[in-house]
């Protein structure tokens, strides 16, 4: 249940994020446009991380306290690598077509 209540709070806030701030004069959060932009290169690291997790702890036997500590790393950690990645101009295959139409 509480997996439920977490996820929906997420989605909640993403939402809620997008509604207040999708308006024709302001950008979207740069951490979403990140995520956007960099998508096939995050499913890979997240894929990979997800794999490193559950490699290293038994997931079974985390108390939740812990399992949400752990999910909010893996979060942080995620949108900290998109944001690297944008930052630094770091360009994939996959999104150079897509960077070059962009407007600055």
């Amino acid at each position: 249940l509480w997996i439920l209540a977490h996820n929906t709070l997420f989605l909640s806030l993403f939402v809620g994020t997008t509604i207040t701030t999708n308006s024709s004069s302001s950008p979207p959060p740069m951490i979403m446009s990140a995520i956007n932009r960099h998508g096939f290169l995050m499913f890979i690291v997240a894929n990979l991380t997800t794999g490193l997790v559950n490699q290293s702890i038994s997931t079974m036997d985390v108390k939740d306290d812990m399992a949400l500590c752990i999910l909010y790393i893996y979060m942080s950690a995620l949108g900290g690598i998109a944001l690297l990645m944008e930052n630094n101009k770091i360009l994939t295959r996959w999104n150079e077509n897509n960077t070059t139409k962009r407007k600055e």
